[in-house]
């Protein structure tokens, strides 16, 4: 009987894996994404040779200091080392830590839970569930995978070492939670479920103080985690916010919540990287009619709060810790402006509570049901089979979606047009397909949005350019204010489009050797790209060509002056304000010039003449102003 009892356990696990495999075998042909793969593995170079961990232990993932994840780089060095960039085997190896999690997840409720029926029951749906197929789907959901595996494990440790009372298995504990920490900033909160579960769960077994010194090593170890990203510099964690603000995310957050927990029961219209719009101000009805309903949530659960066991309130406590780092209260997760992310990926973890709750939940209305005869046993099992048939399709339909970038990124952009982050990876995903032409339409519709996304304006140059448009790409770049993260990108594209530009110019001039305007149009590319003396010489010849050629008289009086040749800039800054046309701008910036390089040249009274010639040419232009007429 036990045999049997074994044979069938084992068969379950089988099917369970083979079903999780099956549901995501999709995307094992799928290639690397536009933005997350290219950074973290294409074009990262410090996962290419084991000499560089210590670069990966020393350095912010992804860049900006803001995220700190040496793990997941490690996990793509090994995959990199064997594997090269087979984008099959690091999908795979998602796949393979889904598993993993899975069984650590069964484990843990295993632990929790007296009915182990439940505790499969629970993880099963838990692992086949369509919510998680975001963060197994793309390789850039690793962090949350790895994190995920040393939190579990460290928390399930910590639980099996009260109940044999084991230093052993508590050090481990320890161990594998400074995993986690390497793995993604959310294993921060860790301590703050072991005490929830030593206070709640074992406080009949443990007093205060004890429960005190078991937790406590766990913050030291949060404490010493702070302490390295800040003494490595990557501590970008913190914004400043107003009292409003934060309420207005935090109330927004909420309101996602409440749509989480419907698409657990009705997984439907699920897309990749989800966001919500920040609620416009506190008279919106639907912050208020979010703020009612939380308030009558929390209302009901103190009410209850003594009829419910210690494993709900514990679940419960366990579901707010979970959801603590990305509910927007200690810090904003937004995607652009006005929006906060509510990506699939954050109930990665946070679903095992919810999961649990369910269970629990219909296990109590089966008991109700037996006596109570409210629906027929077999209805009921009909129902529940139906709903894990439609979870687990529904997982299947988002892994065909995921299958293809742009099929995945198309269909995000049907819930959320606006959504810029998404139509960013669209648009460089056309244009890695050699589709330049759709891949300026998307970075247009962006900058439509945002007109100051940097990544945008940056993007919509490369695809001018990478349609021998670089001249429009260039005048895109030169929009750019400030690059902040983007800026050796930016240089980069600009280093290109130079030396494709001077190369035109250069042969345009071979055609056309008399034509003054290529010559000022290479003098002043040769400028942007830091070649003043060919700068020099192209605007000279095309003086020669054209002495009327105001803008290449005034440049190259401009680069002369640059160079400390400061009376030949004389000589063509006067030749420029010689020629008899109506003065304008440029006038005006050679006048004061002038007036600039005769200082220098110890004749006050001549740059007194030009400056007061400048300060008439800016009154004359004032006079005429619209608003003066």
């Amino acid at each position: 009987m036990e045999s049997k009892t074994l044979r069938i356990k084992v068969g379950l696990v089988f099917a369970i894996v083979l079903l999780i495999f099956a549901a995501y075998s999709f995307v094992l042909d799928s290639g690397f994404r536009s933005l997350d793969d290219q950074a973290s593995i294409v074009e990262n170079i410090a996962i290419r040779n084991f000499d560089r961990i210590g670069e990966i232990f020393s350095s912010s993932f992804f860049g900006g200091n803001s995220y700190y994840r040496p793990l997941v780089s490690l996990s793509y060095m090994l995959e990199y080392h064997f594997f090269g960039t087979q984008a099959f085997f690091y999908y795979l190896t998602n796949v393979f830590l889904h598993l993993a999690v899975s069984w650590v997840v069964f484990l843990v409720l295993q632990a929790l839970l007296e009915e182990k029926t439940a505790a499969f029951f629970a993880a099963v749906i838990w692992a086949i569930h369509p919510i998680q197929w975001e963060a197994v789907a793309n390789i850039s959901g690793r962090s949350i995978l790895l994190c995920a595996f040393f939190y579990l494990s460290s928390f399930l440790l910590f639980v099996l070492s009260r109940g044999r009372k084991s230093f052993p298995l508590y050090f481990f504990s320890l161990f594998f939670f400074g995993l986690a920490l390497l793995s993604k900033e959310s294993a921060f909160m860790l301590p703050a479920l072991i005490g929830g579960y030593q206070g709640i769960i074992n406080k009949r077994k443990e007093n205060w103080p004890l429960i005190f010194k078991l937790t406590a090593p766990f913050f030291l170890v949060d404490l010493i985690y702070l302490a390295v990203r800040f003494r490595l510099g990557i501590s970008n964690i913190f914004f400043a916010r107003t009292s409003a603000e934060i309420a207005l995310d935090a109330l927004t957050f909420l309101r996602s919540v409440f749509i989480y927990v419907g698409r657990i029961f009705l997984p439907v219209h699920l897309y990749f990287d989800e966001m919500e719009k920040v609620f416009a101000g506190f008279s919106d009805p639907g912050l208020l009619l979010t703020a009612l309903l939380g308030i009558g949530l929390f209302v009901l659960a103190v009410t209850m709060r003594k009829q419910a066991t210690r494993l709900v309130l514990f679940l419960m406590l366990w579901l707010l810790i979970e959801l603590w780092p990305v509910s927007q209260v200690a810090m904003p997760i937004k995607v652009q402006a006005g929006y906060i992310s509510t990506a699939n990926h954050f109930l990665y973890t946070p679903l095992i509570s919810l999961v649990v709750l369910i269970v629990l939940a219909f296990r109590w209305f089966y008991r109700q049901n037996i006596n109570k005869k409210i629906l027929s046993l077999k209805a009921l099992r009909l129902v529940v089979a139906g709903w894990l048939v439609f979870i687990y399709v529904m997982t299947l339909q988002q892994n065909i979606y995921a299958k293809a970038e742009i099929g995945m990124l198309q269909r995000s952009l049907t819930f959320r047009p606006e959504h810029v982050r998404v139509r960013n990876s669209l648009a460089l995903a056309y244009a890695r397909q050699g589709l330049f032409k759709e891949a300026e339409r998307q970075f247009r519709k962006s900058l439509d949005v945002e007109p100051a996304n940097v990544r945008s304006r940056i993007g919509l140059g490369k695809a001018l350019c990478d349609q021998g448009k670089c001249a429009e790409g260039l005048m895109e770049y030169e929009k750019v204010t400030d690059a902040g993260g983007f800026r050796e990108l930016l240089d980069n594209n600009l280093e290109l489009t130079y030396r494709i530009l001077i190369k035109d110019y250069q042969k345009l001039i071979q055609k056309e050797p008399l034509n003054s305007q290529a010559y000022y149009s290479l003098g002043v590319i040769c400028v942007k790209a830091g070649g003043i003396d060919e700068a020099i010489r192209n605007f000279a010849k095309a003086v020669e060509l054209a002495p009327e050629n105001r803008n290449a008289l005034f440049n190259l009086g401009s680069c002369l002056e640059s160079q400390g040749d400061f009376l030949s800039a004389v000589r063509y800054y006067e030749k420029l304000v010689a020629l008899p046309v109506e003065k304008d701008e440029i006038d005006d910036r050679a006048y004061t010039s002038l007036g600039h390089l005769y200082i220098r040249l110890g004749d006050p009274e001549k740059a007194e003449e030009y400056f007061g010639r400048s300060r008439k040419i800016r009154e004359d232009r004032e006079r005429l102003q619209p608003e003066n007429l």
